[in-house]
């Protein structure tokens, strides 16, 4: 089950992933001083970076099976 689309979509969840990680970790550390505009704003950073590595990939190909003859 390897191919293009599916390393594309492996490597879009893991850089996802990682970028989650790094965000909570910011909140966290950050505690209070940070403005919740600002926590807001990295949250949707992470999600819009998770919907544009999906929006690239292309759907995967599927086989189209030939038309089977119509018996008479």
């Amino acid at each position: 089950m390897s191919g293009p689309w599916f390393d594309a979509m492996v490597r879009t969840s893991v850089q996802g992933s990682v970028l989650a990680v790094a965000v909570w970790l910011v909140c966290r550390l950050a505690g209070h001083r940070l403005d919740t505009r600002v926590r807001k704003a990295l949250w949707w950073l992470v999600c819009l970076k998770i919907v544009i590595g999906m929006a690239w990939l292309s759907p995967p190909s599927l086989e189209v099976l030939p038309p089977s003859p119509i018996p008479s």
